[in-house]
């Protein structure tokens, strides 16, 4: 039977020089992963779908999200704050957005003499603007109800209505 080796130390507890190793290949390297990290992995990973056992079908961020307000309900700080934190900045986007909406409107329709004049059409860069910011303030999408107040109703009624005035005015 072999005596194990006394590997000597000193008092700090690093090898002393002139003794052997008692690791002679030294740490082992680090494997590379099989591939580099993609951030569309994730994203694709927490949009998948996922059929639940009474066969309602969520996505896995929405899975997530509803763990996290299940625990926030129950007690859970952090959660709780990374919610309310969710909640403050979606509130001051919406403002924001409501904000810049209604700056578009008055500027480009409402003040705008110009629609009186029933060729003048307001640059379509402004209509794409005020069409995303309706659908993310009413959460419509404009295809779906056509008869709603949406920015194209809007721009032709209040064009119309300009129109009418200056009618009148020349009468």
């Amino acid at each position: 039977m072999r005596r194990p080796r006394k590997v000597k130390r000193d008092k700090n507890g690093r090898w002393q020089k002139g003794t052997r190793s008692p690791n002679p290949k030294g740490r082992p390297r680090r494997k590379k992963s099989a591939r580099p990290f993609d951030p569309t992995d994730i994203r694709d990973f927490m949009n998948q779908q996922v059929a639940m056992k009474d066969g309602v079908v969520k996505t896995r961020n929405e899975l997530l999200h509803l763990k996290m307000f299940e625990d926030a309900m129950k007690g859970r700080v952090s959660n709780q704050r990374y919610l309310q934190k969710r909640y403050d900045d979606a509130t001051a986007a919406v403002a924001q957005i409501a904000m810049e909406y209604a700056e578009l409107v008055s500027n480009w329709i409402v003040n705008n003499k110009k629609l009186a004049d029933l060729s003048y059409r307001i640059p379509e860069d402004v209509v794409r603007r005020m069409r995303r910011y309706h659908v993310l303030l009413h959460g419509e999408n404009p295809e779906k109800y056509p008869d709603h107040m949406t920015p194209d109703v809007f721009i032709e009624t209040l064009t119309m209505q300009h129109w009418l005035k200056k009618k009148r005015s020349e009468e």
